[in-house]
């Protein structure tokens, strides 16, 4: 995503502002780059789709960030509650935080299966990397989208092929595979 002309400190406050986030910290990746990183420590559980999607409603698409880590860890190395580019630093280069890149689709069947996503979950920023539990899917949403994707390419994917693939980008390559055998 593009985000060039945005004001980081409006897509800090806006994550400081939820309730389910006790502190925020968005940087720029590089001195001269318009992609930026969000380091969010939660009060309480906050999924990055659903961070993306708040966002996206409250900023627009350049609110919305390429990398989200979540992580429990406070402020800087001296103690101080707060996050700063320091800490959100340390933080990312350290196994503690879950990182969210934003990924979108590169194959056509990544964003078919993308627009499957879209219409049996909730969100409407889904990175061909999310995880398909984290976006709130289920078995019986599985299943729904398990006929869906039968019907747009005419393969059946097996339940637990499906669970085991759980991201976009994985199942994509289950599809392929699938159609390749089949002859489609």
């Amino acid at each position: 995503m593009e985000n060039a002309m945005m004001d980081l400190s409006q897509v800090q406050a806006a994550l400081c502002a939820r309730e389910d986030v006790a502190d925020a910290f968005v940087f720029r990746s590089g001195a001269t780059s318009s992609q930026y990183i969000a380091v969010v420590r939660p009060n309480s559980y906050c999924s990055p789709p659903e961070l993306r999607d708040f966002l996206y409603d409250s900023l627009g698409e350049g609110g919305v960030p390429e990398i989200i880590a979540i992580t429990a860890e406070g402020g800087a190395a001296d103690g101080e509650k707060n996050l700063n580019e320091e800490s959100a630093r340390r933080i990312l280069e350290q196994d503690g935080a879950s990182i969210y890149k934003f990924e979108q689709p590169d194959s056509p069947t990544e964003v078919a299966l993308q627009d499957l996503w879209h219409q049996v979950l909730s969100y409407r920023l889904i990175g061909v990397n999310d995880h398909f539990m984290d976006l709130g899917g289920d078995s019986g949403t599985a299943i729904v989208l398990l006929g869906l994707i039968e019907e747009k390419f005419g393969v059946e994917v097996p339940l637990s092929s499906f669970f085991e693939a759980f991201s976009i980008r994985k199942l994509a390559a289950v599809v392929d595979d699938l159609q390749s055998i089949a002859g489609l």
